[in-house]
């Protein structure tokens, strides 16, 4: 690592945390929660998701405690705990996923903007790809000028994306009346389906809101002391998990389920506009605009962090390791922005291009989580380790047991089609392992990894046959 790369403190970690997860898509999350349950199954399903991912937040909050060697997060945590295919495994789908949401904020931004200029309706016509692509290139140069200024940028969007929020939710307070609140609470009647039906519906929206609480461990090696990624995470966590509980049932105490689930998306810009005319709804659109810019630059800033630490340990081809001056990854970076590009165009071709890429995001993403769970789970067991860092043992195993519960429960939770498209996949990007391991002339796959991708192809023609019957 760079001698010049900038350190980051609490306050820049956290800010990375809160933008990567706080990004375009609570701007449509009241629509998206309505639409599959009533008020009463919200909440249920926020303590549920609150749970659950503290689970997994404060998993890598005790792994970054643990094993502060593993200054790159997810690779070489998936890397030390199960082998270099499950480092690689979790680099390459880490990155993907984050190539894929990348292309989502494009095209919401676009959405956003359909607003003011309807040539960009729907956010993947030509004029908004176009668009896009000139974006996505401009940030690639601003990223490469060092992570530092990047952070500076996107700690910017993020304060002012926070007091956009207030506001809506202040507005929403004013406006909010208990007895619609109680209203139907479980929504009998409705078309909803059980409550465990509205559940499950509802936390498969959760899936991607909360992707991106990795994202301190993930720059854990730029930071100034890992104690400072511990603080970032839980923080970052707690305030996440407020603002999106209050963002989905605020809108509850002021319209029925039926009338948030039929609003066009974003609906909190149509909430807005319902309350106090369209300067409302202009203001969240700029919001989006500044919530998907400043996730933009941190996700981007992550994109290049992994694969590029991943090729110095033969996981990943050695072009993803070259650096600048400034210390930005520019082989990764420019790989990924290609790539990007590249997705940006066939965007072009999706009837439901936000719906299409969350989802393929989601699905990419779980598998790196999951790794990380098992490896705290193996670290649990190591007694020494505990005893020098005078964390108790049975705590460790029941964190690391519960988030690799909840992580398969995510999984499970997946539609099976986006489960068959993330084997393909994973698949596709074998050769660049193979690739990467014959230019270190190391030995490709062990015989524990051959089974496992048996395994794996074992698992991808059952769901094949399930979809298919």
């Amino acid at each position: 690592m760079s001698k010049n790369d900038p350190k980051l403190g609490t306050l820049a970690l956290t800010g990375i945390v809160l933008s990567a997860m706080l990004g375009g898509g609570i701007f449509s999350l009241p629509q998206n929660m309505a639409q599959a349950s009533s008020q009463g199954g919200v909440i249920i399903a926020w303590l549920i998701t609150g749970i659950g991912m503290s689970f997994i937040a404060n998993s890598f909050r005790l792994l970054t405690e643990l094993k502060p060697e593993c200054t790159t997060g997810l690779y070489s945590y998936a890397k030390a705990g199960l082998g270099d295919l499950a480092g690689f495994i979790s680099v390459f789908g880490y990155w993907i996923s984050n190539c894929f949401a990348l292309v989502a904020y494009a095209n919401l931004m676009m959405a956003s903007l359909s607003t003011f200029f309807p040539a960009l309706q729907g956010g993947n016509s030509i004029s908004a790809i176009i668009i896009s692509s000139l974006i996505t290139w401009g940030l690639y140069f601003l990223t490469l000028q060092g992570v530092k200024e990047s952070t500076i940028v996107n700690n910017i969007g993020t304060i002012l994306k926070i007091g956009i929020l207030v506001i809506f939710m202040l507005v929403l307070i004013c406006a909010f009346k208990m007895p619609q609140m109680g209203h139907n609470f479980f929504g009998h009647g409705q078309g909803l389906g059980s409550l465990t039906t509205q559940i499950k519906s509802t936390m498969l929206v959760t899936l991607w809101l909360f992707f991106g609480i990795e994202g301190a461990v993930v720059v854990s090696g730029r930071a100034k002391s890992q104690k400072d990624v511990k603080k970032a995470t839980m923080l970052g966590f707690i305030i996440i998990l407020a603002i999106y509980a209050l963002v989905s049932l605020l809108p509850y105490g002021v319209f029925s389920q039926a009338q948030l689930a039929k609003m066009a998306n974003p609906s909190m810009s149509t909430i807005m506009t319902k309350l106090i005319g369209p300067l409302g709804g202009s203001v969240m659109n700029i919001g989006i605009f500044i919530a998907v810019a400043s996730s933009w630059i941190v996700w981007l800033v992550m994109v290049s962090e992994m694969p590029a630490a991943a090729a110095t340990n033969a996981a990943m081809p050695q072009f993803f390791a070259k650096q600048n001056q400034k210390g930005a990854y520019k082989g990764s970076l420019l790989v990924s922005t290609i790539v990007i590009q590249i997705m940006l165009i066939l965007s072009y071709f999706f009837n439901d291009a936000w719906g299409v890429l969350i989802n393929v995001t989601a699905s990419m993403a779980l598998p790196c989580y999951l790794f990380s769970m098992i490896y705290l789970f193996r670290v649990s067991l190591e007694k020494d380790t505990l005893k020098v860092k005078k964390v108790n043992q049975s705590y460790v195993m029941i964190t690391s047991i519960c988030a690799v519960l909840y992580t398969l429960w995510l999984i499970y939770a997946a539609d099976i089609t986006y489960l068959i498209l993330t084997v393909l996949i994973y698949e596709c990007g074998l050769p660049l392992y193979i690739y990467a391991k014959k230019q270190k002339r190391q030995l490709i796959f062990t015989k524990g990894e051959k089974i496992s991708l048996i395994i794996i192809g074992i698992i991808f023609v059952i769901l094949v046959v399930t979809l298919i019957l």
